[in-house]
């Protein structure tokens, strides 16, 4: 497995880290309505300010794939093992139910990035 590879499958770790971070984060401060004083609650939560620092990390392992793999072999493989990583992480640190139908579309996703990876080979 190249270097490249390897980061990629870190920064989708990464982007999904992030996304669960920011998610609780947001569960903890209660519903927000857009305005100034929810701005600066939002970007002061920490679980918030530790999702976007996972962000960052996951775009500088994302712009190194990017500098050596095809966007059209990273992006699918950045976007939909990333889509099945967060449904599997937040079902199982914040409880969230996983229904049938996202099993199937799951299997569906899992299916299309492996055929795009196989393009890498």
């Amino acid at each position: 497995m190249s270097s490249a590879t390897l980061i990629l499958l870190l920064a989708v770790s990464l982007n999904a880290i992030g996304n669960v971070l920011i998610k609780y984060g947001m569960n903890r401060g209660g519903a927000l309505e857009l305005s100034w004083k929810s701005l600066v609650l939002i970007f002061t939560n920490p679980g918030v300010v530790a999702g976007v620092t996972f962000y960052v990390l996951a775009l500088a392992g994302y712009s190194y794939t990017l500098s050596r793999l095809d966007l059209s072999i990273a992006y699918p493989i950045m976007s939909g093992l990333s889509f099945l990583l967060v449904l599997l992480v937040s079902a199982l640190f914040l409880k969230e139910s996983i229904q049938p139908v996202q099993v199937v579309g799951c299997l569906a996703i899992l299916g299309g990035v492996w055929l795009v990876s196989l393009a890498q080979a």
